[in-house]
């Protein structure tokens, strides 16, 4: 027997004796009740990667069904359970490209800090005086290499770096002593 399992944005078919995996939705029957799991790109449940794109099947699924006739734009849409703009744009690529294939992901933005300067001067400053507070850095930064950031910037670049900000030695140790 198969089944169907619709959750937005994926349909998943599977049969009722095995686990399928198809995109991000794992179905498992156990007497006769199913149950759900999320997959992501890593394969571990639970482990949230980021937005996957379709699968291809599903891709060709709608494609198919469009230019057969069997169903309109919006049919499809509510058929697989994607967005009406999904099915325009995948239509469209394919129309411009002959592929249904999902397009490989952009990167995202680059990084203001990633430059060979800015980092050159970061870990000087830092070696130079290591309890340097994060606004003097980003001021120190923006002096040399006229690369503006501010302090929540500085944080995540040096979080990449590896570099923690140490405290002077001469610092007392907070709190109390246990006895």
């Amino acid at each position: 027997m198969t089944c169907y399992y619709r959750t937005p944005p994926v349909l998943v078919a599977c049969n009722a004796d095995k686990t399928d995996t198809n995109g991000l939705i794992r179905i498992r029957f156990n007497n006769s009740r199913a149950t759900c799991q999320s997959i992501y790109a890593t394969g571990k449940v639970g482990e949230d990667k980021g937005m996957q794109p379709y699968s291809q099947d599903l891709r060709e699924r709608i494609v198919n069904d469009i230019q057969r006739g069997e169903s309109s734009q919006t049919a499809a849409a509510a058929k697989y359970s994607v967005s009406l703009s999904c099915v325009q744009k995948l239509m469209r690529q394919v129309r411009e490209t002959g592929s249904s294939a999902a397009k490989p992901a952009t990167g995202g933005a680059t990084r203001k800090l990633a430059a060979p300067a800015a980092i050159a001067v970061i870990r000087t400053e830092i070696t130079q005086q290591p309890d340097i507070r994060l606004s003097e850095l980003c001021e120190r930064v923006a002096t040399q290499t006229d690369i503006q950031s501010d302090e929540s910037l500085m944080s995540r670049e040096l979080k990449r770096l590896g570099i923690t900000l140490k405290k002077r030695s001469s610092t007392p140790a907070s709190g109390r002593r246990r006895v």
